[in-house]
């Protein structure tokens, strides 16, 4: 019927004007259309509409001449399958998706009728003119299906060309059949008979004319009683039956109507044309010349006799004297194609065409250059993992949905509106893979399925639509070193089962004394031996983590391919002692759905003498693409230093030689020089990032890889993550540095940050993050007074913020023996019992017991709080270009306070940023850099009180824990200073144009 609806839900609108109601539907009375465009109801489901073009092009489609891929005229449809077919995408992803749309419509008791129509009845009747013309048609007919047909005749007699449905819905008040009505009706049908006879007769002497010639006579004639709306269009069948009566051996040709757009007219029928008058252009007090249109006060001027005898001869028509009078063609009359080559080939018209025709190439070619250079000088886009700080959500702590006291997805999913309320469009959950839990969810049993405790596929496949729904993006946790004990890989490796049996390191241990000892003295990060011993398999296996996660063997190609995919099959005997591999068909592999892991056929092989086992295990999707298909925006690999370990086996050597070997427990008392970042790592990551790039081609689909490895020692080691030039590694490893400082200063901040500046390489991206799973949260770690400073340091430095989930409030650890779970008490979201983090009766840790002061709802009410200036900041962030991209320099820092700038080369405001991360102390920056202005407004302030307030330079006074950004403007950036070289940065270069609103990459 014209459209196919969107989003699920159902509106009510009033029917009274314009703009309310359904797809291309009309009311008698009322007078309303509607047009999905309204902003007010729904939107329209054409393939060009922004939100659809983005689905269709995230599906890998196009649109083309506002087609789906150049061939559907709309994305939303119930068939069409073949545009629902793209693999990995769920129903509403699709290049076409089956979403509909519900409105509900209340309609006025005077309404008359209902008429909904697709395009091709609108392209040619105004909603006035078919509302006048289906009533004048009721009062004639009351058959419905009849005057449809009538209004599809009118209207394809009008010149529509595209598709016409109509549906004709008639209320109590609509227009009865009227005597009177019918009457006229057949007197008009009578008088048109006659007149066509007329025409044809006195048309007879000089041949039989066309019908188109008959149709513009009748045209300029007034007409009475013809259907309003409908014009003479509605009486063509008339017309044309009497014409074919009269003419039986005329050709078939398509007539449209003088009225029609871009209608040309022949010689012989010019004289009469010039006459034509649409009857609509007499309410107007005006004339229509072959498209022109005069007022009817125009004063006529005589016609040149001679040029009245140069021109083409027109067939003679008998008409009465009014009638001729009307055909002296007016000033703007069109002129035959004889006398308009006659003008247009003089010189001054000639010239003036040429001229015009080498201006239009020249501006062409101007504009083609124009845009080329735009798109050369310009700057790289920043893309979505640059623009927007990263929310780190540990997922059994967010949100409980079903009141078993844990969080789950459907949790994170509710609380959507809270990510987008902060300004955050990159969302970073932690692992939720199915495990036992043994090291909180961070050894996966099945790295293809969600732990129950968090959910179904079903869960993470809506949460997800409704991430991307709401023009945010998803990066998950994937920590391929070790697995679980209870994956299946793990038990068919400590049973020697096929290629598994080297999915993981074995070494045979030493027998002394009844125990067992170790091949070597390899600590693990949680202490104690590395190597534990397996009673099915009488061989030790390592493990870097607890001893219920040992690692995988990644020298085994076989597991790199379980992680990038590409496996081999293979079969076994039941109790064989090898795998050997096989192939088989590729319908085998089309039969088996691709999550099918495996399959064990039983049958009985007489040349084996008994039962056999056959055990086939199939090509997997592998564990990054299964989860990029599933929509994952990127992933952070985490313990990736740990996935190689030397092959030799030697001791590691102790940090404090002196020590005797035996008593070496804990990971600090060796040098891990065997165990962590070992020759063959990067090439492992280079093919992760490899396999990730398939899945980045398409516009906006880019995929973010972060390595979660801290080097705490070798900053350099660290960026070696980021790979070269010309090797693409991660996007960025994860920066720890402002969490590993042993204390709080405006010296250890500079630091931090120095160290990560000075040492990145160019051209790469830096990030920063105050708070983590791993690590006390900021109020515990530095104290509460400095929560404030600590987040808008995190939001003003250059590059990517990451914060943890509750550090926008400002939440505390709890107290807790194990001493990994203070820091992932349960977000506080309001002040009612268990902090609003569950409806049931208890959480699976508690609550902290600030939670009703400290919690996002009373936050959100208070102008001052940890979470109103959270906002602010990231509004800033999100809104100037200095801090979006352009130069950071290091002003100053002492005990106290750190201060840096933020300025963009052609923009002359600055933000310079005073944080405060000691005691109250005044700064005199004006001794620092000379040529900074004597005063700066506040922009925002950790006190609120103090934001718009102007400061002098030279006497900038902070409390403990205040940090101001204040704003000014300059000619001079501080990066152009000579007292400043090597103490600025820039990551993604970039100019502002003032006069061209616009920046480019040279400056």
């Amino acid at each position: 019927m014209g459209a196919f609806l969107d989003k699920p839900k159902t509106e009510k609108h009033n029917a009274h004007g314009a703009g309310n109601g359904l797809r291309y539907g009309l009311s008698s009375m009322q007078g309303w259309r509607v047009e999905m465009e309204d902003a007010h109801t729904a939107v329209d489901h054409k393939p060009c509409n922004p939100r659809e073009k983005e689905r269709i092009q995230n599906a890998g489609g196009s649109v083309m001449i506002q087609r789906v891929n150049g061939s559907l005229a709309v994305s939303r449809a119930l068939g069409d399958y073949d545009y629902k077919c793209v693999d990995g995408k769920g129903p509403t992803e699709q290049l076409v998706s089956p979403e509909p749309e519900v409105c509900e419509i209340l309609r006025a008791e005077e309404d008359e009728f209902i008429i909904l129509a697709c395009d091709g009845i609108w392209d040619v009747m105004s909603n006035e003119e078919l509302c006048e013309y289906v009533k004048s048609r009721l009062e004639v007919s009351d058959d419905l299906e009849t005057v449809c047909n009538w209004v599809v005749d009118t209207c394809l007699h009008k010149g529509s060309r595209d598709n016409m449905s109509i549906v004709l819905v008639c209320f109590s008040n609509a227009p009865k059949v009227s005597e009177e009505a019918v009457k006229k009706d057949a007197e008009l049908d009578k008088y048109l008979e006659s007149r066509v006879e007329e025409i044809m007769e006195k048309a007879g002497e000089e041949g039989m004319p066309d019908l188109a010639h008959v149709i513009r006579i009748l045209t300029a004639e007034n007409i009475p009683n013809l259907p309003p709306g409908g014009g003479l269009a509605g009486k063509r069948n008339i017309i044309e039956n009497v014409y074919t009566r009269l003419n039986p051996h005329r050709d078939n040709e398509g007539v449209l109507w003088p009225e029609s757009p871009g209608q040309e007219l022949s010689s012989e029928t010019f004289e009469v044309e010039a006459r034509s008058l649409p009857m609509e252009l007499s309410e107007k007090g005006g004339v229509q010349n072959n498209g022109f249109v005069q007022n009817e006060d125009f004063e006529d001027k005589e016609t040149d006799t001679n040029s009245q005898e140069e021109m083409p001869k027109t067939c003679s028509v008998d008409v009465e004297p009014v009638a001729v009078e009307e055909t002296v063609l007016k000033p703007y009359a069109g002129m035959p194609k004889e006398v308009l080559l006659q003008f247009s080939s003089q010189a001054r018209y000639r010239v003036t065409r040429e001229i015009l025709f080498w201006l239009v190439i020249a501006g062409s070619v101007v504009l083609v250059c124009a845009t080329i250079a735009i798109i050369a000088l310009s700057p790289k886009c920043l893309d979505w993992w640059q623009a927007s700080p990263i929310y780190q959500i540990y997922p059994r702590s967010f949100r409980d949905s079903n009141m078993d006291g844990n969080g789950d997805l459907k949790g994170i999913q509710e609380k959507l509106d809270h990510i987008t309320y902060l300004n955050i469009k990159t969302i970073w959950i932690t692992s939720f893979f199915k495990s036992p839990l043994k090291d909180l969810g961070y050894g996966a049993e099945d790295f293809y399925d969600i732990d129950p405790i968090f959910g179904s596929m079903t869960d993470f496949e809506n949460l997800i639509a409704a991430i991307h729904d709401r023009g945010l993006k998803l990066i998950m946790d994937l920590i391929p070193n070790h697995t679980s004990d209870k994956h299946r890989w793990f038990q068919l490796s400590r049973n020697r089962t096929g290629q598994y049996t080297d999915y993981y390191i074995w070494q045979d241990c030493r027998q002394a004394a009844g125990s067992v000892i170790p091949p070597n003295n390899w600590v693990s990060v949680f202490g104690n031996s590395s190597w534990q011993f397996d009673d099915v398999r009488k061989q030790c296996y390592f493990h870097q983590f607890g001893k219920e996660q040992p690692d995988l063997n990644f020298r085994n190609p076989a597991v790199q391919q379980e992680i990038r995919g590409e496996n081999e099959c293979f079969h076994s005997e039941s109790g064989g002692d090898g795998a050997v591999p096989m192939e088989f068909p590729s319908y085998l592999h089309c039969f088996l759905a691709d999550n099918v892991e495996f399959i064990k056929i039983w049958g009985c092989r007489p040349e084996y003498g008994g039962a056999l086992q056959l055990l086939l295990l199939f090509p997997l999707s592998d564990i990054i693409k299964f989860w990029l298909g599933k929509g994952v925006d990127g992933f952070s690999f985490g313990a990736v230093k740990f996935f190689l370990e030397a092959t030799h086996l030697r001791d590691e050597p102790p940090v404090n030689k002196s020590q005797n070997g035996e008593t070496i427990t804990a990971y600090s008392q060796l040098y891990h020089d065997y165990t962590t970042t070992q020759v063959g790592l990067h090439d492992i990551i280079r093919s992760f990032r490899h396999t990730m790039n398939e899945f980045s081609r398409e516009p906006g689909r880019y995929r973010f890889m972060g390595s979660d490895d801290d080097e705490k020692e070798d900053i350099k080691a660290t960026m070696m993550y980021y790979g070269t030039t010309f090797i693409q590694e991660a996007d960025f490893p994860f920066n720890f540095n402002l969490i590993n400082m042993k204390a709080l200063s405006g010296n250890s901040i500079f630091e931090a940050v120095n160290s990560w500046m000075k040492n990145m390489p160019a051209g790469k991206w830096p990030n920063w993050a105050v708070g983590s799973p791993n690590a006390a949260r900021i109020s515990t770690r530095v104290g509460k007074e400095y929560i404030n400073v600590m987040n808008m340091l995190l939001l003003t430095l250059p590059g990517t913020p990451v914060t943890y989930y509750g550090e926008e409030i400002g939440m505390e650890n709890i107290a807790s023996e194990n001493p990994t779970l203070p820091e992932k008490s349960p977000m506080q979201w309001d002040g009612e019992v268990n902090a609003g983090f569950t409806e049931g009766n208890s959480s699976w840790l508690p609550v902290n017991s600030d939670y009703q002061s400290v919690n996002v709802e009373i936050q959100s009410t208070w102008s001052n709080s940890t979470l109103s200036l959270y906002r602010a900041l990231t509004l800033l962030r999100n809104n100037e270009l200095p801090m979006n991209r352009g130069w950071m320099c290091h002003v100053w820092n002492d005990t106290d306070v750190f201060v840096y700038v933020r300025e963009l080369d052609g923009l002359d405001r600055v933000f310079m940023m005073v944080l405060n991360f000691g005691q109250e102390t005044t700064t005199d920056l004006q001794a620092v850099a000379p040529n900074l202005p004597s005063e700066a407004v506040i922009r925002l302030s950790t006190h609120v009180s103090n934001a718009g307030k102007v400061v002098n330079t030279k006497l900038i006074k902070t409390e403990m824990g205040e940090g101001l950004v204040l704003e000014y403007r300059t000619t001079k950036p501080v990066h152009t200073m000579e007292a400043f070289q090597g103490k600025c940065f820039v990551a993604e270069k970039a100019c502002y144009s003032k006069a061209l609103n616009l920046l480019y990459m040279n400056c």
